[in-house]
């Protein structure tokens, strides 16, 4: 079973060394309520959410991404802490 998490991400700059570097944090906007249970209508729901993302993701330096998780819906935060 797959679900989709739609994410508002940004970069952050991880640091100075080796010239600095960036990783992509966010929130979660929201889930998709439906599960998805074959890879063609997973396939099929991205293709028809994707222009939508596009036309109201793209507002100053934050965007609207969707991300497919197996089993679960995603994190509500990008991302997910590690902490050892």
């Amino acid at each position: 079973m797959y679900y989709i998490s739609i994410y508002q991400t940004y970069r952050e700059l991880g640091g100075q060394e080796e010239g600095g570097w960036y990783y992509t944090a966010g929130e979660k906007h929201r889930d998709l309520k439906k599960v998805f249970k074959t890879k063609d209508e997973l396939k099929a729901a991205l293709t028809r959410i994707q222009p939508a993302l596009d036309r109201d993701g793209s507002r100053y330096d934050r965007v609207l991404e969707a991300r497919v998780y197996e089993n679960q819906f995603g994190p509500d935060e990008l991302p997910v802490p590690h902490y050892e």
